[in-house]
């Protein structure tokens, strides 16, 4: 069987919830770091001798542009659609786990969404939006997703590849 592909260039279309976000301004940025612990040693100085895995922070970043209400109201929590409008509400003590969702980011080859999805099995958003108002500059929505394990899947985190497990 052929070895898949990466694609290393281009933006992506993505979903969360099965909601198409639509346009992105300044690129889409996946994020995912581990965290470790030194395992120290006297007889070692200051030299780790070893380190322990104690998990992972996983994060997208996603600059939404020209975005519908709609499209908002499906990353903002608290928010609701109305049609013409949308109502943000304020949340507080809301576990965000619980309400996680799919998020798929498919690169975009000769402006078709390919097959080969970076799949998030559990994500939730919480926007940073900063909007300017001016004749030189775009506005943008920034939405971050931080991501949860799969605890239904084994602790599943993502997947890279065409094939949702």
């Amino acid at each position: 069987m052929p070895e898949a592909l990466l694609k290393d260039l281009g933006p992506c279309q993505i979903t969360f919830n099965s909601v198409d976000l639509g346009k992105t301004m300044g690129g889409a940025i996946f994020r995912d770091s581990m965290n470790q612990v030194p395992v120290m040693e006297d007889q070692a100085g200051s030299t780790p001798v070893d380190h322990i895995l104690t998990g992972r922070n996983i994060q997208v970043e996603v600059p939404m542009s020209r975005s519908t209400l709609a499209q908002l109201s499906a990353v903002i929590p608290g928010a609701s659609s109305y049609g013409s409008y949308t109502v943000v509400n304020n949340q507080a003590g809301i576990a965000r786990a619980a309400s996680a969702a799919q998020l798929v980011l498919k690169p975009l080859v000769d402006g078709v969404a390919s097959g080969d999805a970076l799949t998030i099995f559990k994500a939730s958003p919480i926007t940073d939006i900063e909007l300017v108002f001016d004749n030189e500059n775009q506005r943008v929505y920034k939405v971050l997703f931080n991501v949860y394990p799969d605890s239904d899947n084994n602790n599943r985190l993502y997947q890279i590849g065409n094939t949702v497990a």
